[in-house]
């Protein structure tokens, strides 16, 4: 008698734990997809961001000034259907009284798009937000490299609102890139690392706007419940997405492969069967 009837259920076997195999390997992969949201930073509400878990928290009380002090924060990008070049990052934070910091005081956002343990370098980036600057340059948004060298990259009032004890800002992934003339060109397309804090920024509220702001309180080490990776949140410029993209194909060809190695299976037990 043949013994190839005796391989015949291990190769049934292998084929449900491959079909199984394949089905958690996509299901797993789609966490990494970013949802995308379309976040209002001008409308005089946060009401957008329901749905959106907190991303980073801090004990109330670690700092003397409750106005300064970050107590959530959270992180999210779009808009919806955006890829590329106008791809956006928001940011929000939460401090522990209203209204959200003093005159000359900034939220911060510091960014690494290529390493979790360094965001004050000329590679990283400082995306913040000052609701009112007592000197010319009022309420502005702006970007700095990480190590606050050279003139910022101001993108404007529009971007930023202070709603009583909360604070929400945002700006263009190619913008955080490319900076402003003579900072490094950065890669934000794949994994970047985000850490929150309040800090004086007295620096930046009067020309050449390039005094360096100084960290109050700084929201970092801490578990995360926002997102599935902590520290990290993913920006794919060309994958994320609110749906689920390319899913239907690779889920198919995973199904079909794993029928076949029954298919397989089933007709070497019908032809041992007949030896």
């Amino acid at each position: 008698m043949s013994l190839h009837f005796l391989r015949t259920p291990r190769i049934r076997y292998l084929a449900i734990v491959t079909t199984i195999a394949l089905l958690v390997a996509m299901l797993t992969a789609t966490a990494v997809y970013a949802t995308l949201y379309d976040i209002s930073t001008t409308d005089g509400s946060v009401a957008d961001w329901g749905g959106i878990g907190i991303y980073q928290t801090d004990p109330a009380g670690d700092v003397a000034t409750a106005r300064s002090d970050a107590i959530n924060t959270w992180l999210a990008a779009g808009p919806t259907g955006s890829t590329g070049d106008n791809r956006e990052l928001y940011f929000r934070l939460q401090v522990a009284s209203s209204p959200a910091l003093a005159d000359n005081y900034a939220a911060v956002a510091q960014v690494s798009c290529d390493d979790p343990n360094t965001f004050e370098t000329a590679n990283d980036r400082a995306v913040f937000y000052i609701p009112n600057c007592t000197g010319p340059g009022a309420e502005r948004v702006g970007i700095m490299p990480g190590n606050q060298s050279g003139v910022t990259k101001g993108i404007g009032p529009d971007r930023g609102q202070r709603v009583g004890d909360q604070l929400e800002w945002g700006a263009k992934v190619a913008d955080i890139e490319t900076g402003d003339a003579g900072w490094p060109v950065i890669d934000c397309s794949g994994t970047i690392w985000i850490r929150f804090l309040t800090a004086d920024a007295s620096g930046q509220c009067t020309p050449p706007f390039t005094g360096n702001a100084v960290a109050y309180d700084r929201v970092d080490g801490r578990e995360h419940t926002g997102v599935s990776v902590p520290t990290v949140v993913e920006v794919q410029q060309i994958d994320a997405s609110n749906e689920t993209p390319s899913l239907l194909w690779p889920l198919v060809a995973g199904l079909m492969a794993g029928f076949g190695v029954f298919v397989v299976a089933f007709r070497l037990r019908r032809r041992n069967a007949e030896i």
